[in-house]
């Protein structure tokens, strides 16, 4: 039943997306996804065609921790290494400072 929703659809767009290892990270905003109900339903949709789907919000953004798990998870499924280098800390927090994330 969820392929059918699917197939009807000619591409599917993703905030971020990695099709070779079939993984999308999709932001929630405040105000970029009012329809919750409709993206549940989009995300199993593309889990039952073997899709990987994460939900990241401003609060994901805020805690290390919940970003780093992403970034590991992504980095397992992508087969490449992080690399931290000297600094990182800092400019990740200037950053978060300048998106006011």
């Amino acid at each position: 039943m969820a392929k059918r929703n699917l197939v009807h659809q000619n591409s599917f767009q993703g905030d971020l997306c990695w099709p070779d290892v079939k993984m999308i990270f999709e932001y929630n905003g405040r105000d970029s996804h009012p329809d919750e109900e409709r993206d549940l339903q989009r995300k199993a949709d593309l889990e039952e065609l073997g899709w990987t789907v994460r939900f990241i919000d401003r609060y994901t953004l805020r805690s290390q921790a919940k970003t780093d798990a992403l970034a590991e998870e992504l980095a397992r499924s992508t087969k490449h290494r992080i690399r931290k280098p000297q600094g990182w800390q800092e400019r990740n927090w200037h950053l978060k400072q300048e998106l006011s994330i």
